[in-house]
């Protein structure tokens, strides 16, 4: 189970926080919550308090949840189903 708190995302720029930074910025290479769908791609992934997330972030989320995946900054696909 991969657990992700939406409510600690609470300004826009905390996409970053979810999905990564740009190439180039700073905290690019970090280790992201989403990462783990790469290694474990059979999770479950539990996403908490997302009614107390920026507007943003959770139209990130029903968007990854309609297309199925995930793109972080790389540009890499993080699949959902």
């Amino acid at each position: 189970v991969i657990t992700v708190d939406f409510g600690r995302f609470t300004e826009a720029h905390h996409v970053s926080m979810l999905l990564g930074s740009p190439p180039g910025y700073v905290g690019y290479s970090e280790r992201l919550p989403l990462h783990g769908l790469e290694q474990t791609p059979w999770c479950v992934l539990l996403c908490e308090n997302v009614d107390g997330c920026h507007p943003s972030l959770r139209a990130a989320l029903a968007r990854a949840l309609e297309v199925g995946e995930f793109i972080d900054a790389g540009g890499k696909s993080l699949y959902v189903s």
